[in-house]
């Protein structure tokens, strides 16, 4: 069982078009169909014409959509009001939980929560990708509550901050 992962990035004002440029460009280093696709795209961009237009294009695939101030590719930085960038994942080894709610003062709860959830799904996970709320999240407490989960109940485990999302 493997994952593979391939990104792009594009910066174009056109919703539709900037989610059609990630999309081919990153489907260029990828063999075969994404089962996910993990969007991060700036305020200029609305999620729904993400979502519709990506799900045209792989009406299977897992969509996970978040907001940015940039991007970060194969190019270098860009904060311009119009950058998306798209990371897809080959493979069916995941599992993805997201709640409501998540503040400063809830992070440890709100996490041991998704923590909980993603347990339950599938016990063997080995990295954590997470999208937090950014600018009021109690981080420590966040990492506290996967550390505490998953390192002293499941094994060694990667934390990516930035819903979680994780590959097995």
């Amino acid at each position: 069982m493997q994952l593979n992962f391939t990104s792009a990035t594009a910066r174009v004002v056109n919703t539709e078009r900037c989610v059609l440029e990630c999309l081919e460009n990153a489907q260029t280093s990828l063999d075969g169909t994404p089962n996910l696709l993990i969007f991060n795209a700036t305020l200029g961009h609305k999620f729904e014409r993400i979502f519709q237009t990506t799900r045209a294009s792989y009406p299977s695939a897992d969509v996970v959509i978040t907001s940015c101030c940039g991007v970060v590719g194969q190019d270098g930085v860009s904060e311009t009001v119009f950058d998306m960038g798209v990371m897809m994942v080959q493979g069916e080894q995941y599992s993805i939980s997201h709640c409501d709610g998540f503040y400063g003062y809830t992070a440890y709860e709100k996490t041991l929560q998704l923590a909980q959830d993603l347990k339950d799904q599938n016990e063997d996970i080995n990295m954590v990708y997470f999208v937090g709320s950014g600018i009021d999240t109690n981080n420590s407490d966040v990492l506290f509550s996967l550390l505490w989960l998953f390192i002293l109940f499941l094994g060694l485990c990667c934390v990516y901050f930035h819903c979680l999302i994780v590959f097995n």
